[in-house]
């Protein structure tokens, strides 16, 4: 509600320059006008201020309570009639027990190790599970039953006649006939996949262990195909190892063959070679001659070993240290000379120390130093020549076996080179024999395995008839439909508030329209006891006088108090009352 106040005082009514007085000289405004412009500005800039908070939220929530509840309401009615009107499902359930392993064809224990693998294992087990939900085992599953005539797994038993005579009455109508194969093949497609549909696998964490369900509107349907599930299962997978190892086997026949008969063609050419060339002989003394040359070989070594130290031995003797030698020093007969020269020369210091060398017993002593010098010279050149003597026999010695040796290798070099030929089919024919007898061995394996007909796979729980529909479960239908009722009446009625742009009370007025609010002044009605007495209403305009204590005459005065107290300068002269839309209350 906007007010249009007239100026008081001055002789002018509208800004008329009569009235300057009462004239902003800056705005042109009068001054009251620009007072409740200042008002208005700091209401709006305190409106802006204001942020939205949780209790905004809980009052959309309560005003669109209905909506909630409505929305609330029909989802769980919705959901409550579906499960009732749904065709009950019964679950049956298989264990099973499944061991990594398949037909081994190279050896036993080569799958084993590469099953270590992590990632093996995945592969492996992974596999299984899409056996399990294979077309090709639920079409075994099918025929294994005879369920083509079941009506609620073949579509077209369980739809009604009329409509089956129907579609043919329009196909002839129209000139397009079905082709009866193509129509068993679609039908016989849309049959496994529903089998398909109905089939559950869930494998158990950490073990070997995985449960096959089937789901289907009779329990003991559920659990004979469940059952008979399993076993096609089993055997699925025992002809296939069973097949795998039929066609290795004939493969490593075919092989075995082959190299059978490499083998003795090598072995032919091996002997033809070796008795044309005396090979045979040869042959046998390959062991003595390399035995000899590693006979030469290490006395050669030996030799030279020897020589070295002989040789060291013989350059100190004809050097100056030459009474180093431990020949020389460990020599007893010097030992007892070098003793001997030592007490005759302290004697003869002794004595030519009072006596001249031609007193008889100085020149005896002088003597015997001399001959046992001599000796002592004598002994160790006779000790060098030994060292002498051995030295050249080493180093003869080293020389002969060198010779030796060089004459073996050169005996071993001509076997070799005479017998390679004969080494190389030596060689093709244990290559052969090893390669015929190792295929030899993996045909016996694999015959074992083809003939134990064993499977890596066990039933270890049979399915038992369920006694109780598995679906639909009407307790937790109706807990996630109470769940998703709640969250979409909540959206919806946010999504009504958002697309309300109504005003239905003064926040709004003040939250949208950025105005002040002066009052709110209800529809006005006569009260229930008037309208049943009949008594005529004095209407809405003489409300405040005919009934003064009631609450539309309450919100009149109070719009009466906020029109005063709208300016400094008191009630305005002038009122301008305007709505958006005809017939809200204006007159």
């Amino acid at each position: 509600m906007n007010d249009e106040r007239e100026p008081t005082g001055g002789t002018g009514r509208s800004g008329n320059s009569g009235g300057s007085g009462l004239v902003d000289p800056g705005t042109g405004r009068l001054p009251a006008e620009r007072e409740e412009e200042q008002i208005a500005t700091a209401y709006y800039e305190l409106a802006d201020e204001e942020e939205v908070n949780l209790r905004d939220y809980i009052g959309v929530l309560l005003h669109r309570r209905w909506t909630v509840a409505t929305t609330f309401v029909i989802c769980v009615l919705a959901t409550l009639i579906f499960s009732l009107v749904a065709t009950p499902m019964y679950r049956a359930t298989a264990l099973l027990q499944i061991q990594p392993g398949g037909p081994n064809l190279l050896s036993f224990e080569d799958i084993e190790e590469s099953m270590a693998l992590s990632q093996a294992y995945n592969d492996f087990f992974q596999t299984q599970y899409d056996i399990l939900s294979s077309r090709t085992l639920a079409a075994r599953t099918i025929d294994a039953l005879g369920l083509d005539s079941d009506p609620w797994l073949n579509g077209e038993l369980a739809r009604s006649s009329l409509v089956g005579r129907t579609k043919a009455w329009l196909r002839r109508l129209l000139g397009s006939e079905e082709d009866p194969e193509l129509a068993e093949i679609a039908r016989r497609q849309e049959m496994i996949d529903k089998f398909i549909d109905h089939v559950r696998i869930k494998p158990r964490r950490k073990s070997f262990l995985v449960e096959v369900s089937f789901s289907s509107p009779d329990p003991e349907m559920s659990a004979k195909v469940t059952d008979t599930l399993a076993h096609e299962y089993i055997d699925l997978t025992l002809d296939q190892r069973i097949e795998a190892a039929a066609q290795g086997r004939d493969f490593i026949a075919k092989q075995l063959a082959v190299i059978k008969a490499r083998l003795e063609e090598s072995e032919e050419e091996m002997q033809e070679f070796a008795r044309g060339r005396d090979l045979y002989a040869l042959e046998q003394e390959e062991k003595v001659i390399h035995e000899r040359l590693a006979d030469l070989n290490n006395r050669l070594t030996e030799a030279q070993a020897r020589r070295i130290d002989l040789e060291a031995q013989y350059r100190l003797a004809t050097g100056p240290q030459r009474s180093a030698l431990p020949a020389i020093v460990e020599s007893p007969l010097i030992k007892s000379l070098k003793e001997e020269l030592g007490r005759a020369e302290a004697e003869y210091a002794e004595l030519s120390g009072r006596f001249t060398d031609e007193y008889p017993r100085v020149r005896t002593l002088k003597a015997r130093i001399d001959q046992i010098r001599s000796t002592i010279e004598r002994e160790e050149q006779e000790i060098v020549s030994s060292i002498r003597a051995d030295y050249e026999a080493a180093v003869a010695r080293e020389e002969m076996l060198r010779e030796q040796l060089e004459a073996q290798r050169k005996l071993v070099a001509a076997y070799e080179e005479k017998a390679i030929d004969f080494k190389i089919m030596k060689r093709e024919v244990e290559t052969n024999r090893a390669i015929y007898e190792n295929l030899l061995r993996r045909l016996k394996e694999v015959e074992v395995t083809e003939a134990m007909r064993a499977s890596n796979i066990s039933l270890v729980d049979k399915p038992e008839i369920p006694l109780e529909a598995a679906s639909p479960n009407i307790p937790l239908n109706l807990a996630l439909a109470s769940l998703l009722g709640l969250f979409a009446g909540v959206g919806v009625a946010f999504f009504q508030d958002y697309m309300d742009d109504s005003l239905k009370s003064p926040d709004d007025v003040e939250r949208y329209l950025r105005l002040p609010t002066l009052g709110a002044i209800p529809h006005l009605k006569p009260p229930a006891d008037e309208k049943e007495k009949g008594e005529d209403s004095p209407g809405p305009d003489l409300e405040v006088i005919a009934r003064p204590t009631s609450s539309g005459a309450e919100a009149v005065r109070t719009l009466r108090a906020s029109l005063f107290l709208a300016a400094p300068g008191g009630a305005p002269g002038r009122l301008l009352i305007s709505s958006a839309k005809p017939g809200e209350g204006k007159t």
